[in-house]
């Protein structure tokens, strides 16, 4: 492989995320039950998605406005 390719691939999955099919079956599943489910709670009541993705970690929460490490 050479470096062009391993370049393209890294751009590709730093846009599209993981190669992994079954990461991304779990995250497509996820994302259609809190829909399904924020459909037929009550107005106002947020669902999130990573509570349907068990294998699924959650984001490090951003610095504050000082951080500059980004």
């Amino acid at each position: 492989m050479t470096h062009a390719e391993v370049t393209m691939w890294m751009a590709y999955r730093n846009k599209r995320g993981s190669l992994n099919m079954g990461r991304r079956i779990e995250q497509a599943i996820g994302g259609l039950l809190a829909v399904y489910v924020s459909s037929k709670s009550k107005p106002g009541v947020d669902i999130d998605p990573l509570a349907f993705m068990p294998h699924e970690d959650r984001p490090e929460p951003k610095g504050d406005i000082f951080d500059f490490d980004d």
